[in-house]
């Protein structure tokens, strides 16, 4: 047939039509052989329509010859009228033969639109659309009262209805991850219509790399299994933001493109225009992250302008549990940032709820921040005392008056006392010239930092290197929890620290104070320290080129280590290794070095949309009696796992930005998390559509979309009910000629 000539009209093609692809007609062919059908399989009904003929033939067999002379007569008078009698019978048999043919064929349900006398020439439905909606978060952007998600929505909408019947459609979400919602061909058009009703703005970006595999698995997947679908286009319906679609431009992009061309007609509808004015809110963060009831608590929000335009004058709002508390008028540069700090103090203890928003653009989910604030009435802090008076220093200078001030206790305990102690209660573990620990010590300490605490080694004298080396050094498939090799004891008489630019978070409060006495401090002995992994450690103070102060994560705690001992009491003993002690600028010093190591349960508290919310179970709680609920106010149910010697509850679905409550069965305590988007998106920056493989072609996805959307096709119309009127004219007329014919009326 592909090799028959084209007849009929010149008549224009559905998108995605390319040149020389083959055009059903009818005119050298029979009509029925050219219709493609929608249960095709129905027409074996049509071999019904032999049984009136059987019944015709079997009747006519069934009359036995008698002479009579009363009837030749009358035989002689129906030889007269023979032949009008055998058209009659002919005309009947015909008539109910034609009733169950149509009848069957219109069960197979055949396209009346490829009948060029109709509708003209058009193809046929054939095609496989694969519908790719761009769900990341910029394409929340309104313009003229409608997103462009919702544009976008409309344009897919509409090339649905203007399919042919026998199309399939399949429709896919470019997201972080892609989401697959029509997998496998779909021929009703209620059925894709109703899937993209129910496809929605992820509040992250798009990984395009990721959901171009999605699409040629789909494509490959559906030409296996559908082989009569003879044609494919892919159909991406984007506002081209550069954060999502710059990876078009990469070699595993045009890998991916060129895959899909072979395969696939690809077709861009951009829903996008010129870059629009935009303003978000990139980042929120408290000074502390141990906040307390009663005591000034600072946030820092920053405000970035995506725009071409400075603003000005634009408002800022803070919000604690969902209540106004402060606001402040800012100016914000074009393409710049711009710090806005504001100060509260908490008034009562619990899980706070801390929001900053801005002033409504076109881009309104940038436009709030997120921060789960635990308040807390009073901090603990374990000291764990490695040799006579170790401790003594950091429990003086984190509280000078304990019998006064109880909003920060600590507890100091003999080294070996370790295992003794449920550390829950506390939020740091101090470890002052502790000489070795055992391996169930550090089994203890691993869980408590994993769960998010914070461990601070001292070292001293008494610190024996290979015994740490020994425990907590790298193992097979086991990170280090201590994070450099002690090796040997450095002295000297002018040995001075060194903050290297005040770059990392401990030392920062210090910059522009050197008076303070940090880098003044007098530094005698020390610990050289060589990191297992450099690149994970964080340094924040230095002796020449030897790290005496680093930092490194595990878990979702931190570790920090003192390569020098703070406990001398006396400077002319010779086993003296440091002033730090008493120096003024220690008991900041250590104050800031409990805040760094506390922030682990702070960055689980508050993640980026997509990351799973992890926390540890509390003791007695059931297995299964976790229970999440997000912002859309639907509460999910969560198993928790063992992990040696605690259990874990995890929670992945963490798609849109706001607060998440997890609270455990009838206990009224509850955890807040905050889940932020990733700014990079909030970037209105456009990748140049000339920039796009030659193989896209570039549609405007612009639509109105106040247009309503039904399922009735357009430009398909179905022969099915056609055919079962006429069916219902030939059984009247049967009837009637049966009736007729009873009568010799006819």
């Amino acid at each position: 047939m592909a090799d028959r000539p084209v007849v009929g009209s010149t008549a224009g093609r559905l998108p995605g039509t390319q040149n020389g692809e083959s055009e059903l007609a009818v005119g050298d062919f029979c009509v029925i052989a050219a219709l493609p059908f929608t249960t095709p399989w129905m027409l074996l009904w049509g071999t019904a329509a032999v049984i009136p003929v059987l019944l015709h033939l079997w009747n006519k067999r069934q009359h036995e010859t008698t002479e009579w002379a009363a009837m030749e007569f009358l035989l002689a008078a129906l030889r007269k009228s023979a032949r009008r009698r055998r058209f009659e019978q002919l005309l009947l048999l015909l008539v109910r033969a034609a009733v169950l043919l149509l009848f069957a064929l219109a069960l197979a349900d055949p396209l009346l639109a490829l009948i060029p006398g109709f509708v003209g020439t058009v193809r046929s439905g054939a095609t496989h659309t694969v519908l790719v909606l761009d769900g990341s978060y910029s394409m929340g952007t309104v313009a003229d009262d409608a997103s462009r998600f919702a544009r976008a929505r409309q344009a897919a909408a509409m090339l649905v209805q203007q399919g042919q019947q026998g199309d399939g459609f399949t429709l896919v979400v470019m997201g972080e991850p892609p989401q697959v919602l029509v997998e496998r061909p779909a021929f009703d058009p209620e059925d894709v219509l109703s899937a993209l009703e129910q496809a929605e703005i992820r509040h992250a970006g798009a990984d395009l790399i990721r959901t171009l595999d999605e699409v040629i698995r789909v494509v490959r997947t559906s030409r296996r299994d559908f082989p009569r679908l003879l044609q494919t286009r892919v159909c991406f319906y984007s506002d081209l933001a550069r954060n999502s679609w710059s990876a078009i431009e990469s070699r595993a992009g045009r890998e991916r493109t060129d895959i899909l061309a072979e395969m696939a007609e690809l077709v861009l509808f951009d829903v996008g225009s010129d870059p629009v004015a935009n303003v978000g809110v990139t980042n929120l963060r408290a000074n502390k992250s141990l906040a307390q009831v009663g005591r000034m608590q600072r946030f820092l929000a920053t405000i970035h302008n995506y725009g071409r335009h400075d603003r000005e004058e634009m408002t800022v709002e803070l919000w604690v549990n969902d209540r106004p508390v402060a606001e402040q008028r800012t100016r914000v540069a074009a393409g710049a940032d711009a710090n806005v700090g504001f100060q509260h103090i908490p008034q009562a203890s619990g899980e706070t709820r801390v929001e900053v928003r801005v002033d409504n653009d076109s881009l309104a989910i940038d436009n709030r921040r997120y921060l789960s604030l635990p308040v807390r009435e009073t901090i603990h802090v374990l000291c764990v005392n490695g040799s006579q008076d170790a401790a003594h220093h950091l429990s003086l200078a984190l509280n000078p008056n304990p019998t006064e001030d109880q909003q920060l206790v600590t507890t100091v305990i003999p080294d070996g006392a370790l295992l003794e102690l449920d550390l829950t209660p506390f939020e740091a573990v101090l470890l002052c010239n502790v000489a070795r620990l055992l391996p169930d010590e550090v089994a203890v300490l691993e869980r408590f930092v994993t769960a998010g605490g914070g461990v601070v080694f001292f070292l001293g004298n008494h610190v024996r290197g290979e015994g740490y080396h020994d425990v907590m050094g790298p193992r097979a498939e086991h990170p280090p929890f201590f994070p450099a090799r002690i090796e040997t004891v450095v002295a000297g008489e002018d040995l001075r620290l060194d903050p290297r630019d005040y770059r990392h978070p401990v030392v920062v409060p210090f910059r522009g104070f050197e008076r303070a006495g940090l880098v003044t401090t007098p530094i005698w002995k020390y610990w050289r320290l060589a990191p297992y992994e450099p690149s994970a450690c964080q340094v924040a103070l230095w002796i020449d080129n030897d790290p005496v102060l680093l930092e490194h994560s595990f878990g979702a705690g931190h570790v920090l280590v003192v390569a020098t001992a703070p406990t001398s009491a006396q400077l002319e003993r010779e086993d003296s290794w440091s002033a730090l002690a008493m120096w003024p600028s220690f008991p900041p010093l250590v104050h800031e070095i409990l805040n760094q190591v506390t922030r682990g349960r702070d960055r689980q508290r508050n993640v980026t949309v997509g990351e799973p919310l992890v926390d540890l179970l509390e003791p007695g709680s059931p297995a299964n009696g976790i229970s999440v609920s997000g912002p859309n106010a639907r509460a999910e149910r969560v198993r928790s796992t063992a992990v040696e010697q605690a259990r874990i509850w995890t929670f992945s679905d963490t798609q849109q930005c706001g607060f998440y409550v997890a609270s455990a069965g009838d206990d009224d305590r509850e955890s807040l998390f905050a889940v932020n988007i990733d700014p990079a998106e909030s970037d209105p920056e456009r990748l140049d559509p000339d920039l796009l493989p030659s193989n896209f072609s570039r549609e405007q996805g612009l639509v109105d979309v106040q247009q309503p959307v039904t399922a009735t096709p357009i430009g398909r119309p179905s022969m099915f009910r056609w055919i079962l009127a006429a069916v219902l004219v030939l059984l009247i007329a049967e009837s009637l000629l049966a009736a007729r014919m009873d009568r010799g009326a006819l």
